[in-house]
């Protein structure tokens, strides 16, 4: 939420969840192809969205309880 409310009103708008978006797809688009990679999408979703806190796969190395 924070890394997108870009007028830290508390609220997100659409404009700011689409530019949001848009900023981390050109980040993370680093061969600049156009397109995502399964790779690069894990790569910034790890980046700019960790799981560490509370969220599923918490506390688990590789994001997930044993055998999933």
């Amino acid at each position: 939420m924070k890394a997108l409310d870009s007028d830290k009103d508390g609220a997100l708008r659409r404009d700011e969840f689409m530019q949001g978006f848009a900023k981390w797809f050109d980040q993370w688009n680093t061969d600049q192809s156009g397109a995502l990679t399964d790779e690069q999408l894990r790569a910034g979703l790890s980046k700019d969205l960790p799981l560490g806190r509370g969220g599923p796969g918490f506390g688990f190395p590789g994001g997930g309880p044993p055998g999933q």
